[in-house]
């Protein structure tokens, strides 16, 4: 979350919805609300900076979570004051369509959690990863674990008790829009042609070849140039964005059809968001 005090402007993150490129790009016009966020730990804003880092930070009563992402019910009931700073200013959120979103958090999962590189993530990670998540959820609503967070539901961060609180949606495939809304009416800079946070892969013809490829650069290139090269190689037509392969990936009938139950709210969000994307909360 992010919050302007001055532009009357709240900014709720959902995760896996391009939220690092909106929250750098809204840097010289917001901040995360510090003050009201450490009052409702009972820090001062000291402390709560302190213990606060890029990956979350521990909440005396919720365990391990990430500053950035709270859902509404829990942010209304244990961040009051952050939950009052967004029920009186113009908010925003963006949202994506839950299959994709759902595949991009298996992947964050597997680096973040599991160690695994990006580069080395296979077609099997991903559906075993999707069993484990998917059994951890069928037994959770709302909830705010930094180890399932990208898994939690788009529409827990826009409604509060079967109302839309966030007055402002715009689909992922919507940024130019949302970015020229922030521009014109708040005057926040040009962000999208920042470098953004997009995974990549090696094609599919390529994945089976990939690991005798690095094998070999690593016994016949010294580091540094391999380092040099990295990029370059990344950019080469061995690799695509991972996003790229999201739909051709199949899961079970039985983890497909998890997918589509538990985020159905989220997909009818998105798909009102591509029709209407500067409409109001109701």
């Amino acid at each position: 979350m992010k919050y302007s005090a001055d532009k009357n402007l709240f900014f709720v993150q959902v995760p896996k919805c391009a939220g690092l490129s909106i929250y750098r790009g809204l840097d010289p016009i917001a901040d995360f609300p510090w003050a009201a966020f450490a009052r409702d730990n009972g820090l001062s804003e000291a402390e709560m900076r302190a213990r606060v880092t890029p990956f979350g930070y521990p909440h005396d009563r919720l365990g391990e979570i990430h500053q950035a992402h709270i859902p509404l019910p829990i942010l209304a009931r244990d961040f009051p004051r952050c939950f009052a700073l967004l029920a009186r200013s113009t908010s925003f959120a963006v949202l994506r369509d839950p299959r994709s979103r759902f595949v991009s958090a298996l992947r964050q999962h597997l680096r973040e959690f599991d160690g695994i590189g990006a580069l080395s993530i296979t077609d099997d990670m991903l559906r075993a990863a999707a069993i484990r998540v998917r059994d951890w959820l069928a037994h959770r609503e709302v909830f705010a674990d930094l180890r399932y967070i990208h898994f939690t539901r788009q529409s827990d961060y826009v409604m509060l008790d079967g109302r839309q609180v966030v007055d402002r949606l715009f689909a992922i495939e919507d940024l130019p829009r949302l970015e020229a809304w922030l521009h014109d009416s708040y005057g926040a800079p040009r962000f999208l042609a920042a470098p953004t946070n997009q995974s990549r892969q090696p094609k599919r013809w390529f994945r089976h070849a990939q690991p005798v490829v690095r094998a070999l650069s690593r016994n016949v290139l010294p580091q540094p140039q391999r380092a040099a090269l990295r990029p370059l190689w990344l950019r080469s037509g061995l690799y695509e964005t991972a996003s790229q392969g999201y739909d051709r990936l199949a899961f079970d009938a039985e983890t497909e059809a998890f997918i589509a139950e538990r985020y159905a709210q989220d997909a009818r969000l998105h798909a009102a968001a591509r029709r209407h994307p500067l409409s109001s909360a109701a």
